[in-house]
């Protein structure tokens, strides 16, 4: 499992940086051990077992969760390129792509909230999926938009994980 899982994260890595660099790469890749270790965490508060069910709805969570880090990351570079400061373009495209983002996660909730209806022996066993799918949503949306306190300017008092990476350099 741990080797696979590095294969998967560094996949990821790989295929975001031909596309965006490597610093667009770090962003993302990083949304997912950060959002896999507080999930097991809430895991373990919740006694959620960790089975072949839900690995399997963490692994379409973490696709849904990167392509969330991929439009905010690619936002701030858009912002970066039309001369943004790197720490201003952090915030302005996090503020373009919130809603886009919000709306995202609050229609993959809503698609997989009726398995949570299921009854039976098939709607325990299923139940995990809506449930990892559903706390993989919200945590990732709640890291990407509000992650880190920003120093300065920011006007919308949060500034998400991108950017950390941007505002140690100018260039993507």
């Amino acid at each position: 499992l741990s080797q696979t899982l590095l294969l998967s994260i560094s996949l990821v890595f790989l295929s975001t940086a031909v596309f965006m660099g490597w610093r667009g790469a770090c962003v993302v890749t990083a949304t997912i051990p950060l959002t896999g270790l507080v999930v097991l965490v809430i895991f373990f508060g919740l006694g959620v077992p960790l089975n072949q069910m839900s690995i399997m709805a963490i692994i379409m969570a973490f696709g849904l969760l990167v392509d969330d880090a991929i439009v905010i990351a690619d936002s701030v570079r858009s912002h970066v390129r039309d001369g943004l400061t790197p720490h201003l373009a952090a915030v302005e495209g996090t503020r373009r792509m919130a809603i886009p983002v919000l709306a995202s996660s609050a229609t993959t909730i809503i698609a997989f909230f009726p398995l949570m209806l299921v009854e039976g022996v098939m709607g325990k066993i299923m139940r995990v999926i809506p449930l990892v799918v559903t706390l993989l949503a919200f945590l990732a949306t709640f890291e990407l938009l509000n992650l880190t306190r920003s120093a300065g300017y920011n006007p919308m008092g949060w500034i998400s994980i991108v950017g950390i990476v941007a505002l140690n350099g100018t260039a993507w």
